[in-house]
């Protein structure tokens, strides 16, 4: 640009400090420091032999407006993986004096697609490709040459993180699926984009909702997103919510009854690995030996048998519920009209390994303005 008459640039002494740190593992003992051929501020780290600064483990940042990521380094397109940036730099010490905070609207027209930070020290993602940039915006980008991810079968997480599995870089607790490119968020399930409405290949939406309610039990009792509080939520249609299962950027997992809503900005669907495996027990008579499994064209939630046949999920003996919601049983099915066949449910799920680790309820008061006639189940159990 042109100088104006009041205008003096400002120079730093070249030849005065190296950084005492070189190799990108810690911060320097004196700041500015020499890096190569660069200068390091306070609390970044130097990998003199890149010529670069990290402003948090393995991450760089882009210039404010500049589009490219330097040599061995790639963009973060992955929502988890952004958020991981502000972990990194919350519990680290390579940027303590400053407050990062986390943005994710899903689109601005002003920001680049995924992950990406601003002179303020905010930490941004964007689920929209190829929008304007801002002046004042930088690309984060993460080091592409990292390890890579111990386990790549999707088994399990990985011993490091961040990490290379196949072309992606997984986040801290997600496992890798090396073949397909896919950083899992808990055992056989990954999450779209925020705002995308699109299952990987190989994958496909949850629409049945105890297929949903089975993630928020994956998430609790495993160890892949132990760091993460996910909440449970079934109000049965929220106009901002997809059609089956999703979750939000605020780590709830939501599930709406209703097909074809509009989509959030922070909603991402989650989707199940439809060639996992298939149901142990096809026929209707007993359990699986693993779960989620799929069954005919479906997937069987933890406990459900499958009838591969009718392409059905029993949730006990000969019993089948119908979406929250829905008035209609599936064929060969009918509905239960007498309160002796009703409690039969209760006894049939007391008494059996179907459902063992739910607690239902009985409740006769004879009318409900918000129940269907005869013999329902609510989300609660």
């Amino acid at each position: 640009p042109r100088y104006g008459h009041d205008v003096s640039r400002i120079c730093v002494h070249s030849q005065k400090v190296a950084c005492s740190v070189s190799d990108g593992s810690g911060i320097s003992a004196e700041y500015p420091c020499v890096c190569g051929s660069v200068i390091c501020a306070s609390q970044q780290s130097c990998d003199a032999q890149s010529n670069l600064c990290e402003f948090a483990p393995n991450y760089v940042e882009t210039a404010p407006g500049s589009s490219n990521c330097p040599s061995g380094y790639q963009f973060i397109e992955g929502w988890r993986a952004c958020h991981e940036v502000v972990e990194q730099l919350a519990t680290a010490t390579w940027d303590r004096t400053r407050t990062w905070t986390w943005s994710s609207r899903g689109y601005d027209d002003r920001k680049p697609f995924g992950c990406s930070s601003t002179t303020s020290n905010q930490i941004y993602y964007n689920s929209q490709k190829n929008p304007r940039y801002g002046h004042d915006v930088s690309r984060i980008c993460v080091k592409s040459q990292a390890e890579a991810c111990s386990v790549t079968d999707g088994s399990d997480v990985s011993a490091n993180y961040p990490c290379v599995c196949g072309s992606v870089m997984c986040a801290t607790n997600q496992s890798c699926d090396a073949a397909a490119n896919i950083c899992l968020f808990a055992p056989h399930y990954v999450e779209t984009g925020p705002g995308s409405s699109n299952c990987p290949s190989g994958y496909q939406f949850i629409e049945g909702w105890r297929g949903c309610h089975d993630v928020l039990e994956h998430l609790s009792t495993a160890t892949w997103d132990r760091s993460r509080t996910w909440t449970w939520s079934s109000r049965g249609y929220d106009d901002r919510k997809p059609f089956g299962c999703s979750s939000t950027t605020s780590n709830q997992i939501y599930y709406n009854s209703q097909k074809n809503p509009r989509y959030g900005h922070d909603v991402s669907r989650i989707c199940v690995h439809s060639q996992k495996v298939a149901c142990s027990v096809s026929d209707g008579s007993g359990i699986s030996a693993e779960y989620p499994c799929v069954c005919g064209s479906v997937i069987c939630a933890s406990q459900q048998s499958c009838d591969a046949q009718s392409n059905l999920c029993e949730f006990a003996p000969n019993y089948v519920e119908t979406a929250p919601g829905s008035s209609n049983c599936p064929s060969g099915y009918q509905f239960i009209e007498g309160w002796r066949a009703c409690h039969e449910v209760v006894e049939q799920l007391a008494t059996a390994t179907w459902d063992r680790t739910r607690t239902w309820t009985w409740s006769s008061r004879g009318y409900d303005d918000r129940k269907p006639f005869g013999c329902s189940s609510t989300t609660s159990n």
